[in-house]
């Protein structure tokens, strides 16, 4: 299976992200798996989708992105950046995002990345712009990292990382016609956890991936 792997951590190899990432590689590609990476903060992605991406313009006097990407897509315009992410999601069977949780949501330049690569890959199924789909029916999973106990997520308090995770999950990867596979989470995940602890979630990870992943 072909995965693209969407990682949004800032450089850290020291980092219990940085840690989840390797072992998430060493696993994926023991059980056979060919991985790409879209490493956001080495790439210094841009996140922000702005009227420069779009040098021939469909409208002059106003910026309507949608109109614009739906252009680029049909003239062959599209931005080499996000052109580049686009040929990494046409080849991939599943697209893991691995991100720490940030005030209830991703980081700012995962959604970025959301914000300009999914809206064209939206698009361009949605219209049948492309040979093949860029999103429709491959599958998405998310591993995140949450730095609160997990009984701070419990009903009645921040509510539960399903529901926060929500706007990603069902309201943006399945509402573009990804199926989602169970997510991973780490709480506690903060920086004095001893090496005991990492190694057991590591583990967890490990023993994660390969029962999800198997026989799909």
């Amino acid at each position: 299976m072909n995965i693209l792997y969407v990682y949004a951590h800032h450089e850290d190899p020291g980092s219990m992200n940085a840690a989840i990432r390797e072992q998430a590689r060493r696993t994926l590609e023991s059980m056979g798996h060919a991985i790409v990476d879209s490493d956001l903060y080495a790439l210094d992605f841009e996140p922000v989708l702005r009227e420069r991406d779009f040098p021939d313009r469909a409208v002059t006097n106003r910026f309507v992105p949608n109109i614009e990407i739906r252009r680029a897509l049909t003239s062959g315009t599209v931005p080499d950046d996000i052109a580049g992410e686009l040929e990494k999601l046409r080849s991939a069977d599943l697209v893991v995002f691995q991100f720490p949780l940030w005030w209830a949501s991703v980081p700012a330049i995962l959604k970025g990345w959301i914000d300009r690569v999914l809206s064209f890959a939206q698009a361009a199924d949605a219209e049948n712009l492309s040979s093949r789909p860029f999103l429709k029916g491959k599958r998405a999973m998310v591993i995140t990292t949450v730095e609160a106990p997990e009984a701070v997520y419990s009903p009645g308090k921040q509510g539960g990382l399903r529901e926060i995770l929500a706007p990603l999950t069902f309201n943006t990867l399945a509402f573009v016609g990804m199926n989602m596979l169970p997510t991973f989470t780490v709480y506690d995940a903060t920086p004095d956890q001893p090496a005991d602890w990492t190694a057991a979630q590591l583990e967890r990870l490990r023993a994660h991936l390969i029962l999800v992943l198997t026989g799909l």
